[in-house]
């Protein structure tokens, strides 16, 4: 397999030209298993298989994409999911963050300078906050493809 490409000096998310729906914040749930209800669905970060299982609010299972690997679409080890603007899934994995259609299609991978072990993602109506467990560091991105930045939450 290729090496992962170097990561880009200013990750910024593609912007979304439709109006955000109201967002659900994903609450807290310890590894293995961050969900995020959007809709009728609930999105399952199965990281054990490397993948998202997306079920219907009554159990019912509906579709699965993912798995192992580096390529977009494809998770090393999930550790964050939640559902944004325009209904895209954003999942976090160790150093790169991942935006997908709530299909699964691959719509961006961000690789987020200094990261290390990303792990939950909270969502307002124009950012991302996407926490590191190792550097203790918080990395911000807006939704409309502006400015990004991080910062310490350690003093």
């Amino acid at each position: 397999p290729l090496p992962p490409p170097p990561p880009l000096p200013n990750p910024s998310l593609a912007p979304c030209p439709d109006p955000p729906p109201s967002p659900q914040p994903l609450h807290p749930h310890p590894n293995p298993h961050p969900r995020q209800v959007h809709g009728l669905e609930l999105f399952v970060a199965d990281a054990e298989n490397h993948r998202i299982v997306v079920f219907g609010l009554d159990g019912t299972f509906r579709r699965a994409f993912g798995g192992e690997g580096t390529a977009p679409g494809q998770f090393g080890w999930l550790s964050g999911v939640a559902v944004g603007r325009c209904g895209r899934l954003f999942v976090a994995e160790h150093t790169r963050l991942q935006v997908l259609t709530l299909e699964g299609l691959p719509l961006q991978v961000l690789h987020l300078p200094g990261a290390v072990e990303l792990a939950q993602i909270r969502l307002t109506e124009r950012h991302a906050f996407v926490v590191d467990e190792t550097t203790h560091h918080v990395h911000v991105l807006t939704l409309d493809g502006g400015a990004y930045q991080q910062f310490n939450v350690v003093g």
